[in-house]
């Protein structure tokens, strides 16, 4: 008799636990991912640049003024690779152009006088533009890529809220791609 009730209190607990999952439904997600995996050279795009260096000698009275539209300043164009990949990202927006390098420590937008000579230069910096004369901020600004290529101009400015005292300049800046 204790065997039988045994059985039927064991019996009875299984099958409340298989009515108490009876009410619960899961249901299944999928998810389909589709792909092509290219080789590096097809996704890649190389920026070229018109000129590699530009010997600036402006006077104090020339210097345009940080973050103003300027007028003046080197004209220099900017290409990207020509690879139809590269082509079809310019075409379609989604390729700009980025200035970095060490910014000033007046505003912080423009490329800082490395020169660390007793001749130095003081309160200047370069200032990039786009070609309609646009300040373009080093390091955070972005310039769009056109076909067949990309106009922008480089020019010495006054830094704000600075005395410009004449001198020696030097400063490197690295162009690279953005991709949006």
């Amino acid at each position: 008799m204790k065997k039988i009730a045994g059985m039927l209190i064991l019996s009875s607990l299984c099958l409340s636990q298989a009515w108490a999952q009876v009410g619960v439904s899961d249901s299944d997600a999928q998810v389909h991912i589709f792909g092509r995996l290219k080789t590096g050279n097809e996704t890649s795009c190389a920026v070229g640049l018109s000129q590699s260096a530009i010997n600036f000698t402006t006077s104090v009275d020339d210097l345009g003024d940080q973050n103003k539209v300027y007028s003046g300043g080197t004209m220099l164009m900017l290409t990207v690779s020509n690879t139809d990949y590269c082509r079809y990202q310019v075409e379609n927006n989604h390729i700009f152009f980025k200035f970095t390098g060490e910014k000033d420590n007046a505003s912080g937008t423009v490329l800082a006088n490395s020169s660390t000579s007793e001749d130095a230069a003081k309160g200047i910096g370069v200032a990039a533009y786009s070609n309609d004369g646009i300040p373009v901020s080093i390091n955070t600004g972005t310039l769009p890529a056109v076909l067949p290529f990309t106009k922008f101009k480089l020019g010495m400015v006054k830094l704000h809220n600075q005395d410009a005292v004449p001198g020696d300049y030097q400063g490197t800046m690295t162009i690279e791609i953005q991709r949006l």
